[in-house]
């Protein structure tokens, strides 16, 4: 597995081949503190984890790029109108060859690195290629995905950066704007999920639990194993994390055109089985256009979210790519 490193004065980034993840990323912030906000799995330098996991199983944590975007199946006891038989497909490579396949550098010095994966010859995207680029000023790191097709497609895409959590009973306190959220239409998993499925939100602050009560997604870690997933949809704007004991803050901002929605994914000690191990804690923060973690065919239908106005795939034409640009960035919090 091949690997590069960026040096700057404001920090200190390394991104592996395989899925092409940024692994590390430490930030010098303006008080001179380091702040290193991504998380990783506790298997990721394991060497005995499961070899035929997707690369960015075995490597979970930092940030990767996702096309197409979902893994797919049908979970137990949908809501109504969620109900389709397009829940049972799986996409050819979970969250996209891009999450799975060693890419390979185009240019690489201590200030960027370019990297370019081809797709299988019969598929509709023909290559993406990534860019990581040191903010020289700042803090912070601009990154470019370009997607480009072999043929008029539609896709589900997302970005998949995840967050440490603190250690209960510290908190991290995040801010977003948008213009409604809706649960996942299911338990996920069984037995642990809190949420009521399939219901709209307005704060993050607000959410109805299964016996009745208000529960607070704005600030995580839970003292209790979390296992959620849930969708800000119509975001405006940047979403901030703040890590009041650092005194630090995380800022994720992205093209909201083309993404439109924003995938919350609070993971924290419920999963049970190898390598999750009830090992694993993080908070996926992840913009998308598509619906939730489903396959390519239940974006492309009539569905729910689509049907409210929000974009669940993204156009892609031959000689026509799609860039994403985006910033990952940290500052003090001292306030």
């Amino acid at each position: 597995m091949k690997r590069w490193e960026l040096h700057w004065p404001h920090g200190f980034a390394s991104i592996r081949s395989s899925a092409a993840i940024l692994w590390e990323c430490e930030f010098r912030l303006p008080s001179g503190r380091l702040f290193a906000p991504l998380a990783r799995a506790p298997w990721a330098n394991d060497a005995s984890v499961d070899p035929s996991l997707p690369a960015h199983m075995r490597l979970l944590g930092g940030e990767f790029v996702c096309v197409p975007f979902g893994i797919g199946g049908a979970p137990a006891n949908l809501q109504p109108e969620w109900q389709s038989s397009s829940w049972r497909h799986f996409n050819r490579a979970p969250h996209g060859h891009s999450s799975n396949l060693p890419w390979e550098a185009i240019s690489a010095d201590s200030s960027h690195v370019a990297l370019r994966l081809k797709y299988p010859d019969d598929d509709d995207i023909e290559c993406l290629t990534r860019r990581v680029t040191v903010a020289p000023d700042a803090p912070a790191l601009d990154l470019e995905l370009t997607i480009h097709a072999r043929r008029p497609t539609r896709q589900p895409v997302g970005l998949h950066p995840i967050l440490r959590l603190p250690e209960w009973p510290e908190q991290v306190v995040m801010e977003a704007s948008f213009e409604f959220g809706i649960t996942y239409p299911a338990f996920v998993p069984p037995g642990v999920s809190r949420l009521v499925p399939g219901q709209r939100f307005s704060q993050l602050a607000s959410i109805a639990g299964i016996h009745g009560e208000i529960i607070d997604y704005s600030t995580m870690p839970k003292q209790s194993p979390t296992e959620e997933m849930m969708m800000i949809c119509k975001v405006r704007g940047p979403i901030t994390v703040h890590y009041p004991n650092e005194r630090s803050y995380f800022r994720l901002s992205w093209d909201t055109s083309i993404l439109q929605s924003c995938l919350l994914w609070p993971s924290d000690r419920a999963l049970a089985d190898p390598p999750w191990n009830q090992s694993f804690r993080g908070l996926g923060i992840e913009p998308v256009a598509a619906v939730f973690d489903a396959a390519r065919e239940l974006a492309l239908e009539s569905n729910p979210l689509n049907a409210s106005g929000v974009t669940t795939a993204v156009t892609i034409g031959p000689g026509s790519p799609l860039t994403i640009r985006y910033r990952l960035e940290a500052g003090d919090d001292d306030a």
